[in-house]
């Protein structure tokens, strides 16, 4: 049904970036992201980051994995990225490596895209990976045991299954009342925060506690979906409330967060990342819930949304705007350009849309 909006994007991130696309042929990886202005005229600007190329590559390829994304003539592309990362790797951050690096490496491996005649290297940066995530507070990087479930799948690791129960045990003891994961992390409750948090959660329920997930990650998908969002108006979730607390790291006094700025922002990312953490936790325990939520939070890209329009004709590329206000603006200072993750994980709900359908 969608496979029209897939083709586009696909062929929107794999385009040189001088043409206004994401990809770097010279260096043979996606960029980060393109700049628009005012009259949605694109440009790539240099800009030194990979984090969002390296979150792109990782959910394409689970589109592969979990929906079966035909990669086309981008095939080539794509292995000339896996190279750059096995050649980059142990120069990235943590946040790097966790946010598609690792996951991109060990699925490369899995789909037979590239050969690895030697697995000491993802192992140790897999460890290395896990015991900064228990000792950080950082909930983003708990995407880690997405690339720690399938390197056991591929290799089996006894030192990694119990760095698996530890980072598990560390965020299952984090909930709060409502299923948020108060680890710390100042912005636990941002919405992708919560979303990689379950998406790590549910790949982690293969090996232990899978009961526990089940509970937690299907208490705050409801939770989310019936308190992130203006209901009143459309589907869009809310990035984070205007007024939150923090669970104090050292002491028991709670800290108070006012941030009432962007928590007028919503990104178009967002719905995606709600229909995959769905659609990973239908997958993962056999079951149907949300779906017509998330089949809703899908369309408000395609025109079920305040402006009654399709983001991605808005946009002039193909791809759908980043942001959009409460009040219905499009253009906001300093957000003008387009992530390439947005993308990949758009790609990603896209496929599982299509399948279920």
């Amino acid at each position: 049904m969608y496979n029209n909006y897939i083709s586009t994007a696909l062929e929107r991130l794999f385009l040189d970036k001088s043409r206004h696309g994401f990809w770097n042929e010279e260096e043979g990886k996606i960029e980060e992201r393109i700049y628009h202005g005012k009259n949605w005229n694109w440009e790539y600007v240099e800009h030194k980051g990979y984090r969002y190329g390296l979150f792109c590559l990782s959910t394409i390829l689970l589109a592969v994995e979990y929906n079966n994304l035909d990669l086309g003539i981008y095939f080539n592309k794509i292995q000339k990225y896996l190279d750059w990362i096995r050649l980059n790797v142990q120069n990235l951050s943590l946040s790097e490596v966790t946010y598609g690096a690792l996951l991109s490496w060990i699925l490369g491996i899995k789909l037979k895209l590239i050969n690895e005649e030697s697995h000491s290297t993802i192992e140790e940066l897999l460890i290395k990976s896990m015991n900064e995530s228990i000792s950080s507070y950082d909930n983003q990087n708990y995407l880690v045991l997405i690339p720690a479930y399938y390197y056991i799948n591929l290799f089996d690791s006894q030192r990694v299954k119990e760095k698996i129960i530890l980072l598990t045990e560390k965020i299952l003891n984090s909930a709060d009342k409502n299923g948020l994961f108060q680890t710390g992390d100042l912005r636990y409750c941002y919405h992708q925060r919560l979303m990689y948090t379950i998406w790590g959660l549910i790949h982690s329920s293969y090996f232990c506690y899978e009961d526990e997930i089940n509970k937690k990650v299907k208490k705050l998908l409801y939770y989310v979906w019936e308190n992130r969002r203006q209901n009143d108006i459309d589907n869009a979730f809310l990035w984070h409330p205007k007024f939150y607390f923090v669970k104090n790291r050292i002491g028991s006094i709670p800290i108070p967060i006012l941030n009432i700025k962007s928590s007028k922002y919503l990104f178009e990312c967002h719905q995606t990342f709600f229909v995959n953490a769905v659609n990973f936790f239908n997958k993962r325990y056999r079951e149907n819930i949300l779906v017509t939520e998330s089949t809703s939070a899908l369309e408000w890209i395609l025109g079920k949304n305040r402006l009654q329009a399709d983001l991605c004709k808005i946009s002039k590329i193909g791809i759908p705007v980043r942001i959009m206000t409460l009040d219905k603006k499009l253009f906001v200072e300093n957000e003008n350009y387009k992530g390439s993750y947005e993308i990949g994980s758009y790609i990603l709900a896209l496929s599982s849309y299509n399948k279920i359908i």
